[in-house]
């Protein structure tokens, strides 16, 4: 793939709600699920804390904060990841909050694991 098309060391995506229920949502990114952890569907990933803010997710990741496994779309080609809900209360996130996924290190290619962070909200005086 040409550089100019390669995602930047981040993925950064909006936190919100996605049905009449207001149930909470916390979808990976494709780049992250296929490119960054090659997961294909039904392949299990744990989560677990890396900091204040932050927390771990990959196949080699302890699965304090829940276990969570790839599933398929309608197309059978494109998987989707959800991270548990324990993750949304661990970030304290709000509707509309930033998440920001990390291309993992190139330390461990054998266990690649990514970082999953809340960027800090914006005081806005309106």
């Amino acid at each position: 793939m040409p550089e100019r098309y390669r995602p930047d060391p981040w993925i950064d995506s909006q936190y919100g709600c996605r049905d009449a229920q207001k149930s909470t949502v916390i979808r990976v990114p494709t780049i992250a699920v296929r490119d960054w952890l090659g997961l294909a569907e039904g392949d299990h990933v744990g989560v677990a804390p890396c900091g204040p803010r932050s927390v771990w997710f990959g196949a080699a990741v302890p699965r304090e904060l829940g276990d969570t496994q790839t599933i398929a779309q309608n197309d059978r080609a494109t998987f989707t990841l959800f991270l548990p809900a324990s993750v949304a209360d661990y970030l304290d996130l709000g509707a509309g909050d930033t998440v920001r996924y990390h291309r993992p290190e190139q330390r461990r290619p054998e266990y690649p694991r990514v970082k999953v962070e809340r960027l800090p909200r914006e005081v806005t005086d309106k």
